[in-house]
């Protein structure tokens, strides 16, 4: 193989969500688990193995999936 050939081509680009727990005690000192957003990681498989290539906050990224819906909602309705 050439060193300008391509190994690996038509690669799937897919994203995962990895959940974060956060452990906080109460006033009467028992231990509650939180569920925070964590984060979203974008990545290729490549023959079955994800590789990632980017990480980003799961909150952030669901912000701006609403404020593309509700743009893409208030272009639809400008035009009526």
């Amino acid at each position: 193989m050439m060193a300008d050939e391509y190994k690996y081509t038509d690669l799937r680009l897919v994203a995962r969500h990895d959940p974060e727990q956060h452990y906080e005690t109460d006033a009467n000192g028992m231990r509650q688990q939180i569920e925070l957003p964590g984060f979203i990681t974008v990545g290729v498989l490549i023959d079955g193995h994800f590789v990632g290539l980017g990480r980003y906050h799961a909150a952030e990224v669901a912000e701006g999936i609403e404020r593309a819906k509700a743009s893409d909602s208030g272009a639809d309705t400008q035009g009526t």
